[in-house]
């Protein structure tokens, strides 16, 4: 059993298809990114994106210090959806954010150049971001 985010591109009509269905729908993405289809044995489970960090966000510079925003990855878009009402393993979403973290830590270096130092996402109330919680982010607000 294993878990695999596999690269697409961001007119994969399977993440078109995710982002019509997530509660924000985005209509697409703006500025860097990397988009990956989220897999477990060969099983499309959703996507996630790798993205620009936010221009202005009250309260990242407390939590991170003065880095250039292409050190921050910014995670744009995150969308799984069960497959026969289930999720494949226990704590499945954390093991793709921890995953995510890695494997886009080094594509965008690869693809940007740049290093990167931290990661963000915005969380639209009445979410709570629990699941970034869970995983060890820390809240700006």
């Amino acid at each position: 059993m294993s878990l695999e985010l596999q690269r697409i591109k961001r007119t994969d009509e399977r993440i078109l298809k995710n982002m019509h269905n997530h509660y924000s729908q985005p209509k697409g993405f703006v500025g860097r990114n990397i988009c990956y289809a989220v897999l477990f044995d060969k099983v499309y489970y959703g996507a996630i994106v790798a993205g620009s960090a936010t221009r202005f966000l009250p309260g990242r510079n407390d939590v991170f210090g003065n880095f250039e925003l292409n050190e921050i990855i910014n995670n744009i878009f995150f969308h799984i959806e069960p497959v026969n009402e289930r999720y494949p393993i226990r704590n499945f979403s954390q093991l793709v954010l921890k995953q995510f973290r890695w494997w886009s830590s080094i594509h965008w270096q690869l693809k940007y150049g740049d290093f990167v130092k931290g990661f963000e996402t915005l969380v639209e109330k009445p979410r709570t971001g629990q699941i970034y919680i869970r995983d060890g982010w820390k809240s700006c607000w």
